[in-house]
């Protein structure tokens, strides 16, 4: 049975600069125990108006505006706190979190998802300046959606009636993204005869 995205395989990973200051050294590191993900659009529909030139009808001056939210909710273990192993909390400060770049990926085949196989310094370089409004990087054959932004600071909470191991959710605010594996032949519609 053929599927777009098979259940039961999926990840988050983030970037992580794990080099000395002045030495960039990135790594994708993955969020154990991942429940679900998804990647949602927000639309802000623009104002339609009339005016002298319309003939009368209600048109749209500019484009709508669409932002994108992201959504994790992962089991979390004493030894994966989140705030401040996973979300890179500052000391106590819960609404100081992590803002860079997230993979949120799929398997493939049945496989678990891997980190995304082709970023390395040079790659990330090129991905910042497409960030900044340079030139537009390559595009990546990675198995999964990449965005840049921020994690909205959370709550927290407890229950002592809990009989399923404690869960969290967070949210990223996007602010560049998603961007989309390129599209190879294999997935190419073809028309039923």
């Amino acid at each position: 049975m053929a599927c777009g995205l098979c259940p039961g395989y999926f990840s988050v990973w983030y970037l992580k600069d794990v080099g000395v200051p002045g030495s960039p050294n990135f790594e994708w590191t993955q969020i154990s125990n991942i429940d679900s993900w998804t990647l949602d659009a927000n639309v802000q529909e623009a104002t339609k108006k009339r005016t002298s030139s319309t003939n009368g009808l209600a048109v749209k001056f500019c484009e709508d505006i669409v932002d994108y939210t992201a959504s994790v909710t992962t089991t979390v273990c004493e030894t994966d706190w989140l705030w401040c192993h996973i979300l890179a909390g500052e000391k106590n400060q819960m609404s100081n979190t992590r803002e860079g770049w997230w993979f949120f990926g799929w398997g493939k085949d049945g496989t678990s998802p891997e980190a995304p196989a082709a970023w390395n310094t040079s790659r990330i370089a090129q991905w910042e300046i497409w960030r900044d409004g340079g030139a537009e990087a390559d595009p990546h054959q990675d198995s999964g959606i990449f965005v840049y932004g921020k994690v909205v600071p959370g709550g927290i909470g407890g229950d002592n009636t809990a009989t399923d191991p404690t869960t969290a959710t967070f949210t990223i605010n996007v602010s560049f993204g998603p961007i989309l594996p390129e599209v190879d032949a294999s997935c190419d519609l073809v028309a039923p005869e």
